[in-house]
């Protein structure tokens, strides 16, 4: 309950909720609160700004496709960090992340995102294991396991997206790739 005195002196909120304790505010330490939640904002904000323009730059500064595939993995490794934290930031900020929280990887259910891996594994693992036993060459490249039972236990999964940084010809036999946005857009 909010309850204001009538000379604007005091403000009192009432906090049912913790043994109906009282909590007593005058009015300069409210008005102490709220400039300091103002200048906290001011900062989340400064430091959001900093991460956009950086994310920017980063996009502007892409390396050639000449270059080795360390280094662009590097670049889109990097890339990736920055978008992830930006969008961190940008959780209370952007009135569309309930619905991308929704309708992202594995939507309501995280866990049906693990259930398909472990699906990719055992169809790619059936496959590689058919072509072995027709003596089927091609079948045998396209069916990639190891990257699917790599993505099913949780420290190896993480492991998987720094494969192409450190591994990259490893990486290029797995078929893992860097992706350079962060997972939930």
């Amino acid at each position: 309950m909010f309850a204001v005195g009538t000379n604007c002196r005091r403000i009192s909120f009432r906090n049912y909720i913790y043994f109906a304790s009282f909590l007593e505010m005058t009015e300069d330490e409210f008005i102490a609160l709220v400039n300091q939640n103002i200048k906290n904002q001011t900062v989340d904000l400064v430091i959001l700004l900093g991460l956009i323009s950086l994310l920017a730059g980063l996009k502007a500064a892409a390396p050639d496709d000449d270059e080795e595939a360390i280094v662009r993995n590097q670049y889109k490794f990097l890339l990736k960090a920055t978008d992830k934290l930006t969008d961190e930031l940008m959780y209370f900020y952007k009135p569309t992340t309930p619905i991308d929280l929704i309708g992202g990887k594995g939507g309501i259910f995280p866990s049906i995102g693990l259930l398909n891996n472990y699906k990719k594994f055992f169809t790619n693992f059936l496959s590689e294991n058919y072509g072995i036993i027709t003596d089927n060459e091609e079948m045998q490249d396209d069916a990639k396991p190891i990257k699917y039972l790599m993505k099913s236990f949780p420290i190896s999964s993480q492991a998987a997206g720094y494969l192409p940084m450190f591994y990259p010809e490893l990486a290029k036999d797995l078929d893992i790739k860097v992706q350079s946005t962060y997972g939930i857009r």
